[in-house]
């Protein structure tokens, strides 16, 4: 799903510095091509919990002591959630840093977009036993809580080409990656061509401003 796209960082930086106008419309054009993609996740967030259970308006979002519990489901904070940023990451493990991506911020948006891709039916059960603080086993009452949860959130899409890579089930969701999937490729495109045209603007202005 993600696109390198070598020595983008230090042009932007360029052109913050020297043709700020141009930075503009990298920017506005970034956005026409990944806003598409951001308005398309938002439509396919379900309106109602796809669990009955997991409605915020039919329970309370902390325990008795006031503390909050596993974030409960709201459609308008999931939509709202999922934006398009120009906002550079930071780098990651790889050395790469994102710097026009589409993001789900909301803790419910991002449960619903990945369940199910590392664990397909879910974590392993433990029930009460165990550290109640160990969040990588499933502490429920019910054995099949997990797998009844994942197979209520309906199937996980491959977000990109490489489902045979060993990053393959990262690149799976239900929202953005959805999204992507079903864009075949027009967003990347438009991208990298607002990219490949504001740089040779960028150049062109260089040069005359040498000439003259």
């Amino acid at each position: 799903m993600a696109t390198e796209v070598k020595g983008l960082i230090e042009l932007k930086k360029a052109l913050k510095d020297y043709a700020p106008n141009l930075a503009a419309q990298l920017d506005d054009q970034m956005a026409l091509a990944l806003g598409g993609i951001v308005k398309k996740a938002q439509s396919y967030a379900p309106v109602d919990s796809p669990l009955s259970n997991w409605s915020y308006r039919k329970r309370s979002e902390k325990n008795a002591e006031g503390q909050r519990k596993f974030p409960l489901y709201n459609s308008a904070r999931v939509v709202k959630g999922i934006k398009y940023s120009s906002t550079p990451r930071r780098t990651n493990k790889k050395g790469f840093k994102a710097v026009y991506y589409i993001i789900n911020k909301s803790a419910e948006g991002a449960i619903y977009e990945t369940a199910g891709r590392k664990n397909p039916n879910g974590q392993p059960w433990v029930g009460r036993k165990g550290d109640p603080n160990d969040h990588s086993v499933s502490h429920s009452n019910n054995p099949q809580a997990g797998s009844d949860f994942i197979q209520a959130m309906g199937e996980l899409k491959q977000g990109n080409i490489e489902s045979s890579t060993k990053r393959g089930r990262y690149m799976k969701g239900r929202l953005i990656f959805r999204a992507w999937a079903e864009d075949y490729g027009k967003a990347n495109a438009a991208a990298l061509t607002a990219i490949y045209n504001v740089n040779e603007q960028f150049k062109k202005k260089q040069y005359f401003r040498k000439v003259i």
